[in-house]
Order: C-alpha cells, then sequence, then structure tokens
C-alpha cells in the first residue's frame, strides 16, 4: 500500500494546516479513502481551504496455500489409516477453513481401496486451493494355515482321517 503522505504549501502563509480524514471499510475488497483538506489564514482572518482526495482499493484474490500435505501411501487392509491433516496459512485471512472429502474406489477384493482425501483451504473471501493424498489399501498377505494334519499312511480299508487345517488371515472385516 502507497504510504505517500500529503503536503500543503501555500503562497502567503507558511503554517498551513493539514488535515487527514481517514475511512476505510472491512471485507474482501476495502475501499480506503484519504480526504485531505489544507487550510491558510490571510490577514484578514478568512479561512481559505484546498483538498483532494485518494482512494486505494484492497482487494483478496490470492488463494490460501496449503502446507504439510501428506504423501500418498499404500496400506494393507489390516494397518490403520493415516490421520495427517495439512494446514494453511492465507494473505489477508487469519483463520483459513480447511474441509475434507473422501472419496473411494473399490479394489479387487472387499478389502481392498483406493481413498483420496482431497482438502480445500477456503479464505473470508472466496479463494481456494486444493491437495490431495491417495491412500491404497491393498491385501497382499496370504492366509496363514495352522494345524496341518501330518503325514499318514493307512490301510485302503481304514477310514480317511478327519482332521483338518485352519486358516487365520489379516483381513479386517468392515
Amino acid at each position: 500500500m502507497p504510504t505517500d503522505e500529503p503536503t500543503a504549501t501555500d503562497n502567503c502563509d507558511n503554517n498551513v494546516t493539514l488535515n487527514v480524514l481517514d475511512s476505510r471499510a472491512s471485507g474482501c475488497m476495502c475501499i480506503r479513502t484519504g480526504n485531505y483538506q489544507s487550510m491558510d489564514c490571510d490577514r484578514c482572518m478568512w479561512n481559505v481551504a484546498s483538498t483532494a482526495s485518494q482512494t486505494i482499493t484492497l482487494q483478496d484474490s490470492e488463494a490460501p496455500v496449503l502446507a504439510n500435505i501428506p504423501v500418498d501411501v499404500t496400506i494393507e487392509c489390516d494397518q490403520p489409516l493415516p490421520s495427517d491433516e495439512p494446514t494453511a496459512t492465507d494473505n489477508c485471512d487469519t483463520d483459513v477453513t480447511i474441509t475434507l472429502v473422501d472419496t473411494e474406489v473399490p479394489g479387487a477384493c472387499p478389502q481392498e481401496k483406493v481413498i483420496t482425501c482431497t482438502w480445500t483451504a477456503t479464505d473470508d473471501c472466496g479463494n481456494a486451493s486444493t491437495a490431495s493424498q491417495v491412500i491404497t489399501i491393498q491385501d497382499s498377505e496370504a492366509p496363514v494355515l495352522a494345524n496341518i494334519p501330518v503325514d499318514v499312511t493307512i490301510e485302503c480299508d481304514q477310514p480317511l482321517p478327519t482332521d483338518e487345517p485352519t486358516a487365520t488371515d489379516n483381513v479386517i472385516i468392515m
């Protein structure tokens, strides 16, 4: 913003009074009006004045800046989802609003999916910026077999063993 201050001179009076009348509006497009009035006093005691004005329009057209954006990750289906969130700063707004929208695309099996986390930072004037993180949830671990029966040799007239193995998996059913 310009900081030039007006001055006033007079051909007869070396002691000119300069009044600065300032007004400022708030919001996204602010107008600052500086009204300047100079007065002198001639020998006949008349006040002679001249005026000038300056209008400075302040506007916010710059979007907030998102920082600390989480990196894309691939996790197993039994791992917790990351909870990192970005921060935002703005040139005019000290309290930027950040919103989060998640979208999910199913994978090849019920446990697998791709989640896209999209953050939008919006300032008071509606300027916005976005950033995204992609979280890929996969199931790359095979089930684990347990209680596997031992190999046996039996006669043909004997019944077959009925022991069966068990299996566990890292899959979390949601």
